[in-house]
């Protein structure tokens, strides 16, 4: 078993792609891991990271062809005060670059997500990985998602 770690990013990474997208923040999405296993692998098509606060899930539907897909990344807020952060994801296997979600607040016992429907191969073994921007904090990832 691979040793779950929590990653953190400098902010303002970025990778080149083009992207045909629709997105919306959701108050209560579909998929929100509210624990998660030590390894960051709730399925071939889930991932998770336990944060000290929370969990950030990211989530990439099983459709893995050259058809439109869902994403989501979510985070769970168990925990600690009041913080603004942003939600974004990457396809950096498949040239797709970075996409974030709008700023916004996320208290304690909350759970808010940002989901996207993408067109575009997400074929690659390594698919999407999901990230949150916390303000003074910095960027927390999940591990990659991939259908291998």
């Amino acid at each position: 078993m691979k040793k779950n770690t929590q990653k953190k990013i400098a902010a303002g990474t970025g990778l080149g792609g083009i992207l045909l997208a629709s997105a919306v923040v959701l108050a209560a999405p579909a998929h929100a891991a509210t624990s998660c296993p030590s390894d960051g692998h709730i399925s071939p098509y889930e991932t998770c990271s336990s944060l000290s606060n929370g969990v950030l899930d990211h989530y990439a539907s099983s459709n893995y062809s050259s058809q439109a897909k869902a994403l989501s990344t979510s985070y769970y807020k168990s925990g600690g005060g009041q913080i603004y952060r942003q939600f974004g994801w990457s396809a950096p296997f498949s040239g797709m670059s970075t996409q974030w979600s709008g700023w916004g607040y996320q208290s304690s016992g909350t759970t808010n997500s940002y989901s996207k429907t993408v067109s575009g191969n997400l074929s690659n073994c390594k698919t999407t990985q999901g990230y949150m921007n916390v303000s003074g904090s910095g960027i927390y990832t999940t591990p990659y998602v991939g259908n291998c």
